[in-house]
C-alpha cells in the first residue's frame, strides 16, 4: 500500500515538473522572440550558464534562447533582431557576419 502511495506521489511530482517546466520555457521563449534591437554593442556581460546580457541602445537583453553565441559578441560589435524571429545576425568590427538561429 505504501508502495502505490510513493509511486503516486513520484508520478504527480513528474507530471508538474514537466507543466511548470513547459510553462517557463513558453514564456522565455515568448519574451525573446519580442526582442527588437539594431545597433552597437555597449557592453556585454556572461552569467554562469554562459548566457550573455548584452546592452544596445541603454537597454540591456538577456538573450537565454538556445542561441550559442560562443564569446564572439565583443563591445563594438553591431546586433541586429527582428521582433517575432528567433534569428540573430552579429556583425564583427572586422565586416565578418555571423547568423544565429533557435
Amino acid at each position: 500500500m505504501k508502495n502505490k502511495v510513493y509511486i503516486i506521489l513520484c508520478i504527480a511530482a513528474v507530471i508538474v515538473f514537466l507543466i511548470v517546466n513547459n510553462y517557463l520555457l513558453t514564456r522565455s521563449n515568448d519574451k525573446n522572440r519580442a526582442f527588437k534591437f539594431n545597433g552597437v554593442v555597449e557592453a556585454i556581460r556572461y552569467d554562469v550558464k554562459d548566457i550573455p546580457y548584452v546592452t544596445i541602445g541603454g537597454l540591456t537583453y538577456y538573450l537565454s534562447y538556445s542561441w550559442n553565441f560562443e564569446h564572439l559578441i565583443e563591445k563594438g560589435d553591431s546586433l541586429q533582431k527582428k521582433e517575432g524571429e528567433m534569428i540573430v545576425k552579429l556583425i564583427k568590427k572586422d565586416r565578418r557576419i555571423y547568423i544565429f538561429k533557435d
